[in-house]
């Protein structure tokens, strides 16, 4: 279920996946439209930084089962260890498999330049977003993330340069 999740994910996103995604460990993909940076934890929740060069535009986004209304904006708290960081997090888009027994949602992190900073000086994120009358937490291992970010930057940057 992890891997079908992942990968219609990363297709509402307009990205694939070249070979299959592991669990715990950071991907770089490319396709016509954007290149994603991403990874996946044990409980099958993504978090991905994509690029699209043509709209000069990039974005951090968590895919979960967690419900969420398309439109809306939640607040969120990112948890760092060493303190806490205010957000915003936006449902992009819903979609359903018949493979799957839950629907997915994106949620789109905001605003992007904290979301950044936040991930180029931190070891795990911890994101807790509103979930019915509580709150649902889902963490992500940061190891080796700027690596992977800073070389599907690249990437987009050079599309970029040659479109």
């Amino acid at each position: 279920m992890k891997i079908i999740l992942l990968t219609i994910i990363l297709s509402v996103t307009n990205v694939a996946i070249a070979g299959e995604a592991k669990v715990n460990e950071w991907f770089v993909t490319t396709s016509q439209n954007g290149v994603t940076a991403g990874f996946m934890n044990s409980y099958g929740q993504i978090f991905q930084h994509t690029c699209y060069p043509k709209q000069g535009s990039c974005f951090y986004m968590v895919g979960s089962i967690l419900p969420c209304s398309v439109g809306k904006t939640y607040p969120s708290i990112i948890n760092l260890g060493n303190g806490r960081v205010d957000m915003k997090v936006k449902c992009q888009t819903t979609f359903y498999d018949p493979k799957l027994v839950d629907v997915g949602y994106t949620l789109v992190i905001e605003p992007y330049d904290v979301i950044d900073e936040t991930v180029r000086s931190s070891k795990y994120l911890q994101i807790i977003i509103p979930n019915g009358d509580s709150f649902a937490k889902i963490k992500f291992d940061l190891t080796g993330a700027v690596k992977v970010i800073d070389k599907a930057r690249l990437k987009a940057m050079r599309s970029m340069n040659k479109g």
